[in-house]
């Protein structure tokens, strides 16, 4: 206590007293508020979203492949300000199923995945119906190659896989 009246004269040393206080309860409770924050600011790095990740994907991809029942099917997504559209064509390019909705990239580190949400899917861009689902998939573009590992967010019917979409 002695330390407190000796600093009070000094203008701000009130606030030094009770920094340098030696309560070991209060020392306690600011230790972990410090570590708080240190943890928080650290997660807002390592995770984050940015406008320019999702500039990356901006366009549209196309991919050819083969159904697990050996059908030829074309799917193509494409990407632009914060939206998305996808579309599942057949062999002959009749659509399939055609979905649209909000995308956003959200960065875990090194790892860029894409988040489709507020989907809304159908036979066609005129039959649409709200899905309840939220589609993340983590991606990695590379010139004008978009590799999207698909299935890997919740188990779905088909495997898990990296689809290989090319730049249009």
């Amino acid at each position: 206590m002695k330390t407190k009246k000796l600093l009070a004269p000094i203008p701000g040393a009130t606030r030094l007293a009770v920094f340098l206080n030696p309560n070991p309860e209060y020392f306690m409770r600011s230790a972990i508020k410090l570590a708080f924050i240190l943890v928080a600011v650290g997660l807002l790095n390592v995770v984050s979203v940015r406008a320019d990740d999702l500039a990356d994907l901006a366009g549209k991809w196309t991919l050819k492949r083969k159904t697990s029942d050996g059908q030829a099917v074309t799917h193509q997504l494409t990407i632009k300000e914060g939206k998305f559209t996808f579309r599942l064509m057949s062999e002959g390019g009749s659509t399939v199923l055609y979905a649209e909705g909000t995308a956003k990239v959200v960065v875990a580190g090194a790892v860029k995945v894409l988040s489709l949400s507020d989907i809304k899917a159908g036979g066609s861009d005129t039959d649409l119906s709200p899905v309840d689902e939220k589609y993340e998939a983590p991606v990695r573009v590379a010139g004008s190659t978009l590799y999207l590992a698909s299935g890997l967010d919740k188990e779905r019917e088909e495997s898990p896989r990296l689809d290989v979409y090319k730049k249009e």
